[in-house]
């Protein structure tokens, strides 16, 4: 790869990690939100709950590496 389509791609990688990890963050600050429509969030499905948080967590991080790592190679 030739260093003009290496920088690009880099840049590509950075904004598509942090727009990944801010809908992430977003995501995960809604998770207890009432789906039912009484004004209530679901309380039988909290286990539900936790398993897509530490997904969300887990893909939130993998986006910070990955923006850390691309911000690196641009700015070197």
């Amino acid at each position: 790869m030739n260093d003009l389509n290496s920088h690009t791609f880099w840049k590509i990688l950075l904004v598509s990690s942090i727009l990944i990890g801010a809908l992430g963050l977003y995501t995960l600050g809604n998770l207890d939100t009432n789906i039912s429509g009484d004004g209530i969030p679901n309380r039988p499905q909290s286990a539900r709950v936790w398993d897509q948080a530490v997904q969300i967590i887990t893909v939130v991080t993998l986006s910070a590496i990955a923006a850390i790592y691309s911000g690196i190679k641009i700015f070197r």
